[in-house]
């Protein structure tokens, strides 16, 4: 049993993760895919390269990590693990603002060859409000706890929304959105469920959610974010009209 999991951070992905490989017995990869995204610092090995060599260099790099950690999971055969957009585009290790040149950005584009998507027994597509999502993981770096049960602070949020974090936030939902179409057009079956959703199907379908706690569903963000409504305008802003920054990817099999 191979399962799959697409969303992104704040959707509950893990609890889900969690329970299926318990009902399963599977091995939860979780988010070992972002391993293959850290960045590799050596001075000496650098030192002597051009900036052009470095870039091709660590791209190169970065797409054999890719395709080690897909072969590593599936020779093992039975396991649930996140696949996040996210991971399909590589730039510059995540170090800067989205550029507004797609050139700038390296994209595995063959999903089948890196990421084996039509090996899956099963693909779950797990969703949530965008801007929800974004105020939920701005509380958590706040709080430092990412399975946090506070749900109050001693004074709001304020979000900027103009920060580096944010843009690749909402670019993450853009190459979500490209991977989608690229699913439904080739008849790529999933399981499409909503952040409320998880709870009940799990306890439902699969091992349940024991110690299920997590008060992020049941927060006022209107209220712990001060400025709330900006970071709601940005992100229609953003998805609205900077689609052109993914328009040109081109995934296939």
């Amino acid at each position: 049993m191979k399962i799959c999991v697409i969303g992104r951070a704040r959707t509950r992905s893990s609890i889900f993760c969690e329970s299926v490989a318990a009902h399963f017995g599977l091995k939860n990869y979780n988010e070992t895919y972002a391993s293959a995204s850290q960045p590799l610092f050596n001075p000496f090995f650098f030192q002597r390269l051009s900036k052009l060599e470095k870039d091709e260099y660590n791209w190169d790099r970065y797409k054999k990590l890719i395709l080690k950690t897909t072969e590593e999971m599936f020779d093992k055969n039975h396991f649930v693990t996140k696949l996040w957009p996210k991971w399909f585009v590589q730039n510059s290790q995540g170090k800067k603002v989205i550029s507004e040149n797609l050139q700038e950005f390296n994209v595995i584009t063959n999903l089948q060859e890196y990421f084996k998507i039509l090996n899956y027994d099963k693909i779950y597509w797990i969703d949530r409000n965008i801007t929800d999502s974004l105020c939920s993981l701005s509380f958590v770096y706040t709080v430092r706890t990412f399975h946090s049960t506070i749900s109050i602070l001693n004074k709001p949020i304020v979000i900027d929304t103009n920060s580096r974090w944010v843009q690749h936030y909402l670019f993450d939902v853009l190459i979500s959105k490209k991977f989608k179409n690229f699913l439904d057009e080739n008849k790529i079956n999933y399981s499409f469920l909503t952040y409320d959703e998880v709870p009940d199907y799990c306890i439902k379908n699969y091992a349940g959610v024991d110690n299920f706690q997590f008060k992020d569903g049941h927060r006022d963000y209107k209220t712990l974010i001060s400025n709330y409504e900006e970071v709601q305008y940005q992100v229609s802003n953003f998805l609205e009209n900077r689609y052109y920054l993914v328009k040109d990817i081109k995934f296939d099999l």
